[in-house]
């Protein structure tokens, strides 16, 4: 064969250890992680995974590269064992990358992908080293035959690599007076207020709409679950129905537990099961990963922890901040939209310059509103075609501000009265843009869409008055040309 770089990563799939890796990483995925889950098992998975699978990127690439190539084996090697662990890196800290390998993922294998977004995992890294060695030992070296064989089996045991999804709490049942998680070693014996046990997310679930469950004391009270919407209670028999908790206010926190890695999309909302506990006469029902919801004596719902799967409460600023993320770089890219704008329009000497500027600044403004409809906080883990653009949120920030800088350049230049009213207007309409979504993340708008429209509103709203508070500064300029025929020239061309 003369393509040395493929024989060298046949070499390295079917070297020792790389069989060693793929078979523990076949038992590991397929019977361990099932039978004995542990944080053991979550990492022993990624460190043999990144032992083989730069041989099966090396064998992609030794027919991609050019073949005259200078040292193209080991430049192939080195490729290799680099883009797997960047691509291993980024896509268990970076959320869009993230999200763009579970889509990979879910396309290729046609099953939900539960990759975790777990900075820790990248303690599997230095494997790569070893991945490294076994290239190096592959100079001169014959190709074994069953190279041939390992390499679908790799490719195979690459795109299976999923353990088994963690849809939170999902079930409960009483035994005596011990209420248990079905799925997990998790137990309260004091009616659900406090919880004892562990569980490694090897927990299902059946699907369900609205449901109803009755108090065993008392045939005419019911209690109507509807996930995701409310927790309702009858008196009288299900003939009438009273709202006791109004659940619609959980999109903030069901996506910040997405974006934070801990929930999936495809992830039930609760509640998924209830149970009354006899004793305590309190009221359970299971929230996925948000915990438990308690109702007591006293009529009131309590969210309690379950072991890691709680509320988020949303009540630091770090938090807010990782789940506008997006919404924050569309804020930035705002201050340069508004400033191209709200200024005014060149006179007619420098009217073709100011309609060149003006149609690129036209299609970034539809690059904005695109982004602002497919949602970047909603679509912070997952991945489909409207959260394509959320990858290119930054970019589009960097060209509208130095699109808006251009504008702002001749805004000096034509009348330096109106920088500070310029600035001051462009503020206001970022922070007035992020408000109703920061309102969102706290639970006063309940759904992001309605917080998108507002935002728009103000938007709108504020580039008409900036626009129209602005022409008191900036007065239009004759058309003979002259000196303020250059200056407002500067207004498209950057001075």
């Amino acid at each position: 064969m003369n393509n040395e770089a493929f024989r060298r990563a046949l070499y390295g799939l079917s070297h020792p250890v790389s069989i060693g890796a793929l078979i523990v990483l076949l038992l590991n995925d397929h019977v361990w992680r099932r039978v004995w889950p542990s944080w053991f098992t979550g990492k022993i998975g990624d460190f043999t995974w990144l032992i083989f699978a730069p041989f099966l990127l090396a064998a992609i690439l030794a027919w991609l590269l050019p073949p005259r190539l200078p040292r193209r084996d080991e430049r192939v090697g080195q490729l290799a064992i680099v883009i797997t662990g960047l691509f291993f890196g980024l896509a268990k800290t970076v959320p869009i990358f993230h999200a763009l390998t579970i889509w990979v993922l879910e396309t290729m294998t046609g099953w939900p992908s539960a990759l975790r977004f777990d900075p820790t995992d990248l303690l599997a890294l230095p494997a790569l080293l070893i991945a490294r060695h076994i290239w190096i030992q592959a100079r001169k070296r014959p190709l074994p035959s069953r190279g041939w064989v390992l390499l679908p089996l790799a490719a195979l045991a690459t795109m299976a690599n999923q353990p088994a999804v963690d849809y939170g709490i999902t079930g409960l049942e009483i035994s005596g007076s011990t209420i248990f998680v079905t799925g997990t070693e998790f137990y309260s014996e004091d009616g659900g207020l406090s919880w004892q046990g562990e569980s490694y997310g090897s927990n299902a679930y059946a699907e369900r709409g609205a449901w109803t469950l009755p108090d065993p004391s008392n045939s005419r009270v019911l209690y109507r679950f509807t996930p995701g919407v409310s927790i309702e209670r009858s008196d009288d028999g299900g003939l009438t129905w009273l709202a006791e908790v109004d659940l619609r206010g959980d999109e903030a926190r069901l996506a910040y537990l997405r974006r934070s890695g801990k929930s999936y999309y495809g992830s039930p909302v609760g509640p998924l099961d209830a149970v009354i506990h006899t004793p305590s006469e309190n009221i359970v029902a299971a929230m996925g990963h948000e915990g438990v919801l308690v109702r007591t004596r006293d009529d009131t719902w309590h969210w309690v922890a379950v072991g890691e799967y709680s509320v988020p409460e949303l009540n630091r600023a770090d938090q807010v901040i990782s789940l506008l993320s997006g919404e924050i770089w569309l804020s930035a890219a705002l201050i340069g939209l508004t400033v191209g704008t709200i200024i005014p329009s060149a006179t007619r000497r420098w009217r073709r310059r100011d309609t060149i500027a003006r149609t690129i600044l036209v299609l970034v403004w539809l690059g904005w509103g695109f982004t602002v409809l497919s949602s970047p906080a909603i679509a912070g883990r997952g991945f489909d075609l409207f959260a394509v653009s959320t990858t290119l949120v930054p970019g589009l920030a960097v060209i509208a501000v130095l699109l808006g800088l251009i504008f702002a350049i001749g805004t000096w230049n034509r009348s330096r009265g109106a920088v500070a009213p310029l600035a001051g207007i462009t503020a206001i309409g970022s922070l007035l843009f992020l408000l109703p979504f920061v309102l969102w993340s706290q639970g006063s708008i309940p759904f992001y869409s309605t917080a998108s429209l507002v935002a728009i509103a103000l938007v709108a709203a504020t580039l008409f008055a900036g626009r129209q508070h602005l022409r008191r500064y900036i007065k239009d300029a004759p058309a003979s040309g002259g000196d303020d025929d250059r200056g407002i020239a500067a207004q498209s061309t950057g001075g």
